[in-house]
């Protein structure tokens, strides 16, 4: 079974590319980025790295960025508005109802668009089913757990309206029409909170490297290289993310933890 993964450089999708492998091996797996004009481009020199230590193939798609002429999202390049700074996604829609602005209008429809018609292609090369991929999280999706311990799922609570479990199912019907029953979805962390995405992928046996890792969505020029602002909604997430994964380790497995606790920041 082939599988193409989308890969940005950021924690989720390189933990998918790990489940991939893990799952598939290394030479049944392909994966693409996108350069849609966005403020943190930055990320894809970081994905090429990750394909690289996975041994696998890397397509970087362009997008043309003029698509997005008069979109208000803060995270294109030429938006008047700042990425705003100091709140977590979680604090940012407690207080406001709808997208967050650094939503890309319907981004993830193309990225989707692109990897499947890869899957697609692939079907057509090797005359086998392929897997797509997809590494949307609890906290994308809207899945929480209740004070009564209760599985539940509330869209309402997810940051981003294209990486709900609605609009996953919605492309995978399309997708399925569209190759005949021959490319299939899978999203391994739709239940599980990124702390939990990033445990699984150091517990892999090729382990996933955050180190080479790059989630900021505003990145800043320090000394000569781009590195994570540190204060997004997006880094703000991943370090309470890492911070609670790595906890989680050290009383778990005390061995492992000295292995990783360098991802600690």
């Amino acid at each position: 079974m082939k599988c193409v993964v989308s890969l940005s450089g950021g924690r989720d999708s390189a933990t998918c590319l790990g489940v991939a492998v893990d799952k598939y091996g290394a030479e049944n797996v392909y994966a693409m980025g996108f350069e849609y004009g966005s403020k943190h481009p930055q990320e894809l020199e970081h994905a090429k790295k990750i394909a690289a230590y996975y041994n696998v193939p890397y397509q970087i798609v362009t997008i043309n960025p003029e698509i997005f002429n008069g979109s208000t999202c803060t995270l294109l390049q030429g938006s008047e508005k700042e990425v705003q700074k100091g709140k977590t996604y979680t604090e940012i829609l407690a207080e406001k109802e709808g997208k967050v602005d650094t939503y890309v209008p319907f981004r993830n429809g193309l990225f989707s668009a692109y990897v499947a018609a890869k899957a697609e292609s692939l079907v057509q090369q090797f005359d086998e089913d392929v897997v797509v991929m997809l590494g949307q999280h609890a906290d994308d999706s809207g899945y929480y757990i209740d004070e009564h311990g209760n599985e539940m799922l509330d869209e309402s609570k997810a940051a981003y309206p294209d990486c709900t479990v609605s609009f996953v199912k919605a492309f995978e019907k399309v997708v399925e029409v569209s190759s005949v029953g021959r490319v299939h979805y899978e999203a391994p962390f739709v239940k599980m909170h990124k702390w939990e995405l990033i445990k699984m992928g150091l517990g892999l046996k090729k382990r996933v490297p955050y180190e080479l890792c790059f989630s900021c969505y505003d990145p800043v020029y320090e000394n000569g290289e781009w590195v994570e602002c540190k204060n997004c909604a997006t880094c703000l997430d991943v370090k309470q993310a890492m911070d609670k994964t790595l906890d989680k380790i050290q009383s778990e497995n005390p061995e492992l933890y000295e292995e990783v606790k360098y991802l600690r920041n």
